[in-house]
């Protein structure tokens, strides 16, 4: 029986992806969590162990990776506002501190799931950091000290997601919408079950190991369709007036400044998206795992749409 260590387990990915590796006896599950729950019928099951700590205590990291033979790494500061500071204070030093204990215990693999964002690392402090996480741990690959996997999952979706892709359908469900940028850009993205099939996909495909891989549901999709998609889907018109994206991209640069104290992750990021992205569909992780994506956001939408508006009557009701 195999240990596999994943961090970042109670968050939106993680909870699902233990799940998902949970489903195959021969794997015990180390799950390391910091402020966050797991639901009851994870934590009470026999093949998992819960550890909360902070990755940035070096002898935490070495009590999580003891004995463990690989690392799916998840943990680190999302995509919200913030500066390169924090991003290397909640992303970076903690994957680096992880990464030595792994040397010292004796792990043979670790994978990592980054961000398709850090394919483009200019692009914002998120992207950044995320890119300079994979430089440092392919480069403990590259020196035979570590086998390393990094995954590049395009946008997650799926019931119970937060961030951008959650705010903007909240944002779209407005029946009296008055203003609403007409992006350009095209974007891609993976459904949560699907990410977490690809993860483990990826465990012990050797072809994998020392590069970077894109995970996507196959699709481009241009961020103006999804706009009227979803408000067609809702059966609302269209908004009364587009932002004209001069206007935007000076929200962006004000956004950028004020975010270490507003916490509003509107920056030159969210421009690039909706202007700049022009997404590629990526075929090769599929064809080295076999893996193939099954759920696609047109199918899922109104799954997506109903859990937030029972997110929304949750919150109206505490």
């Amino acid at each position: 029986m195999r240990t596999v260590l994943v961090t970042g387990a109670g968050g939106f990915l993680g909870q699902a992806l233990l799940a998902q590796l949970l489903e195959d006896p021969e794997l015990r599950i180390q799950a390391c969590l910091r402020g966050r729950n797991l639901p009851p019928e994870l934590c009470r099951h026999p093949r998992l162990v819960l550890y909360q700590g902070d990755l940035k205590d070096a002898d935490f990291c070495d009590e999580l990776c003891s004995g463990v033979d690989l690392i799916i790494h998840l943990a680190g500061r999302a995509h919200t506002g913030g500066g390169i500071e924090l991003q290397w204070a909640q992303s970076y030093t903690p994957t680096q501190m992880l990464g030595e204990a792994a040397l010292r215990q004796g792990v043979a693999k670790l994978i990592f799931v980054s961000s398709i964002k850090a394919a483009d690392p200019g692009q914002s402090a998120y992207a950044e950091i995320k890119y300079r996480q994979e430089e440092w741990l392919l480069d403990l690959h590259q020196r035979g000290q570590l086998k390393v996997v990094c995954l590049r999952p395009a946008l997650i979706y799926g019931a119970g997601m937060r961030g951008n892709l959650a705010t903007l359908l909240r944002l779209l469900r407005r029946p009296r919408l008055r203003l609403l940028p007409r992006p350009s850009g095209v974007m891609g993205m993976i459904g949560l079950q699907d990410c977490c099939r690809a993860i483990i996909a990826a465990l012990d495909v050797e072809a994998l190991e020392g590069g970077v891989w894109q995970l996507d549901d196959g699709t481009a999709y241009p961020i103006a369709s999804l706009f009227t998609q979803v408000r067609r889907q809702l059966g609302l018109p269209a908004p009364w007036m587009w932002i004209p994206r001069p206007l935007l991209w000076l929200a962006a640069q004000l956004g950028e400044l004020s975010a270490p104290f507003t916490h509003v992750s509107l920056g030159r990021g969210t421009y690039r998206t909706l202007y700049l992205e022009r997404f590629t569909a990526d075929s090769r992780f599929g064809a080295l795992t076999g893996f193939e994506p099954t759920q696609t956001l047109q199918r899922e939408l109104p799954v997506l749409l109903e859990s937030l508006n029972v997110g929304l009557n949750k919150s109206l009701d505490k």
